[in-house]
């Protein structure tokens, strides 16, 4: 069951960001459409009459919109729901009959649902932008996407076996699939509940998130299901499976398991009165482990020392259990690497991260009134630099986890040109005083694997700085047959009897206001020993800290 609950939950969370990911999407393409219709539209023509003017607002911009696949109609509306102008003209003078825009969401986008299009050969998603004007709501946008790649996603039943899948709903007076259903192709089916029987789809608008069992589906059929409220179009979305056959396999192991022990007892007993005591002990023995071990004592081995068929028996049997707990400690070690994996990426990604967000407001601040000059124009250089140093260090570090840290991608690099790249991913603070030894000494070393050990050593010394003005010194030497460099602070220092926790997962010394989860020392030491290096420090409490690496020269 834990099985189950875990790969629904996953399936549901990756489906709700794709879906998640789809609308801002669209909100984002409705707000530029937006912009630009009310850029080009004539003012002094909109009015609410039947007139060949109102039908043709939309001429000027008509090529251009065509040519974008996504967009399948666009009507403008006046406040009361009087189709005003429309790129299909033979809808000007109707009044739309979904009133979206009767929505109280001031300035804002609204997703109104699933709809049929060309007589439900196509479905589409409606989007309703307000049209202000002079700072009044004379109307609104009424914009059809394209929704097949909504549709495609909940579509996919990849992983959820025969009776699985994933349906969307939205909730008026009545709760409505929006999606085709995979048992029921009838499009907008309304959903019919029965008091008795508590619905999955429910649940996802009344609880939200959640894995439920108990649950019934449109089908009045028990399932196992993960469910998900999905906020800015106010959908319900759920992923699930038939309880029957999620467990299934259970079942099936169930009479597996009762047909071999009905077998083991008939072929015990003939046995028994062949050869009486002979055979007697062994097979006790071997049932007594057989049934352990089907009960999850892997490590239980079958001591049977005989010549015949128990004993080749026995021997297969515990080769069986051996590969399995070999397997089970595969699977808990994957996990647990998938985990460090995780924390890894983000943590040293978060400094081109800070670094871009800084740019950004910088730019938004300066600009917003006025075009770039030099300086701006400078600035998103920068951030286009940072973002091609993420996509680095997300390709370096997707490179790690297929094949550890110890890579064969190395090349020549200039440390000092490196250092400076990595100071201001950090941007220290002003008062921060950064030394960089110039002629310090070139390596061959794989690049992300060199600026992961150098930021994470940096940033710990300027996150735990407690003096002003802090200093933080970095420099290298080489040596017969490898290089050493350090990173040397005067902050606070760490105390001796903690020189070996700080270099172990989570294992980051607790200090007030500074947050840390104890992965960038963890890591740098599992890049430098894997490349057959070493690390180490020395520092004295209240006279900083001083950590010291080797790389090996080729």
């Amino acid at each position: 069951m834990e099985e189950t609950y875990s790969h629904l939950e996953s399936l549901s969370a990756t489906k709700e960001i794709r879906i998640n990911d789809i609308v801002r999407k669209k909100i984002e393409m409705v707000n530029f459409l937006n912009n630009v219709i009310t850029t080009h539209i004539n003012w002094t023509e909109f009015n609410t009459d039947d007139s060949t003017e109102s039908k043709n607002l939309f001429l000027p911009l008509q090529a251009y919109l065509y040519q974008l696949p996504s967009i399948k109609n666009i009507h403008l509306i006046d406040t009361s729901s009087k189709i005003i102008s429309s790129m299909d003209t033979s809808h000007v003078g109707d009044y739309y009959e979904h009133k979206p825009h009767k929505r109280k969401r001031k300035g804002k986008v609204y997703i109104d649902g699933i709809h049929e299009y060309k007589g439900g050969k196509e479905l589409v998603i409606t989007l309703c932008s307000p049209l202000i004007f002079n700072d009044k709501r004379i109307g609104a946008l009424i914009i059809d996407l394209d929704a097949s790649d909504v549709i495609s996603l909940t579509s996919d039943y990849t992983g959820l076996g025969e009776t699985g899948e994933t349906v969307l709903a939205k909730k008026d007076s009545v709760i409505t699939f929006i999606t085709p259903l995979r048992f029921n192709k009838k499009y907008n089916t309304v959903l019919k509940i029965d008091p008795k029987h508590p619905s999955a789809i429910s649940h996802g608008f009344e609880e939200g998130n959640g894995i439920i069992r108990d649950h019934y589906d449109y089908r009045e059929k028990l399932v196992i299901a993960s469910t998900r409220f999905i906020k800015e179009p106010g959908w319900a979305m759920v992923t699930k499976i038939d309880e029957e056959e999620a467990l299934k396999p259970v079942m099936n192991l169930q009479r597996m398991l009762g047909l071999f022990a009905i077998c083991a007892f008939a072929l015990s007993f003939i046995i028994a009165l062949i050869a009486g005591n002979y055979f007697a002990k062994p097979i006790k023995d071997l049932t007594y482990c057989v049934k352990k071990i089907r009960d999850g004592n892997l490590a239980l081995r079958i001591n049977i020392k005989t010549e015949n068929e128990i004993g080749k028996l026995s021997d297969a049997f515990n080769e069986m259990t051996l590969k399995l707990s070999r397997k089970v400690e595969e699977l808990k070690l994957s996990n647990e690497s998938l985990n460090k994996f995780a924390y890894v990426i983000t943590h040293d990604l978060k400094a081109p991260a800070l670094s871009i967000r800084a740019l950004s407001e910088i730019i938004k601040d300066e600009y917003e009134n006025k075009q770039l000059d030099d300086a701006g124009r400078d600035m998103l250089g920068m951030m286009i630099s940072q973002t091609k140093h993420m996509e680095e260090m997300i390709e370096g570090v997707l490179g790690s986890a297929k094949s550890g840290y110890k890579s064969k991608d190395k090349e020549y690099i200039n440390s000092y040109n490196l250092l400076c790249s990595v100071m201001q991913n950090l941007a220290p603070p002003a008062s921060m005083q950064i030394i960089i030894q110039k002629d310090l000494p070139d390596v061959k070393y794989n690049k992300i694997s060199l600026i992961q050990i150098f930021q994470n050593l940096i940033s710990n010394s300027i996150k735990y700085m407690d003096k002003s003005p802090g200093k933080i010194e970095v420099g290298g030497v080489t040596m017969e047959n490898k290089v050493k460099f350090f990173v040397k602070d005067n902050g606070p220092g760490i105390k001796e009897e903690d020189f070996n926790k700080i270099f172990l997962m989570f294992g980051a010394t607790q200090k007030q206001n500074v947050e840390s989860h104890g992965i960038g020392l963890a890591t740098v030491k599992k890049i430098i020993t894997e490349n057959n290096g070493e690390i180490w420090l020395e520092s004295k409490i209240g006279d900083g800290c001083t950590f010291y690496f080797t790389i090996p020269k080729e």
